[in-house]
């Protein structure tokens, strides 16, 4: 229903760039001051948030979603040996954040439910999960921002989308919001 406002957001410059350097160089993009009303459009969804620029399912890249114009944000949600939900898009671990280097003692386990063999969220607390910084999972993306953020638990994607249409927002809308569309 809305779009954004004022961000800056680092891309990569060029994939040949990216190829030759082996590093995604910051570029800065601008967005308009004052949030855009759109009437009679679709709904965009951010899944993962804005994870070709941020690691996906971080604070920063939900919050980046939302300043780019998503009208919502999806979240893959997985259960912790605790019971938390946090936001994470793979059963593993191992896959977008160093869990391998910070717990060097918790070996791999076999999970007969994947048929496969990893560092499976379950077996973590929300406590132990929440040291592990996110990491870029998808190979010519920007690792920018690497190590970072966070895993994020549900309670704190709650508070950042709260935050952002109660605080952000209203102060990015403009002054006159009548319009003349009609459907």
């Amino acid at each position: 229903v809305f779009l954004l406002a004022m961000v800056c957001a680092f891309l990569c410059r060029s994939v040949v760039q990216a190829e030759t350097t082996g590093k995604c160089v910051p570029l800065t993009l601008k967005i308009n001051e004052k949030v855009q009303h759109r009437l009679h459009h679709h709904l965009i969804m951010a899944h993962r948030g804005a994870a070709a620029y941020m690691p996906e399912h971080t604070l920063g890249a939900y919050r980046l979603a939302l300043e780019l114009g998503a009208d919502f944000i999806e979240s893959d949600l997985l259960v912790t040996a605790d019971g938390q939900l946090i936001a994470h898009h793979s059963m593993d671990l191992a896959v977008g954040t160093d869990v391998v280097t910070k717990f060097p003692d918790r070996p791999a386990w076999f999970s007969p439910w994947a048929n496969a063999t990893g560092h499976w969220v379950f077996n973590y607390t929300a406590a132990e999960i929440a040291t592990l910084p996110a990491k870029q999972p998808i190979q010519g993306r920007t690792t920018a921002y690497d190590g970072y953020w966070g895993i994020p638990t549900l309670t704190e994607i709650v508070q950042t989308v709260l935050d952002w249409n109660t605080k952000e927002l209203p102060q990015r809308m403009p002054l006159d919001t009548t319009t003349t569309d009609t459907p």
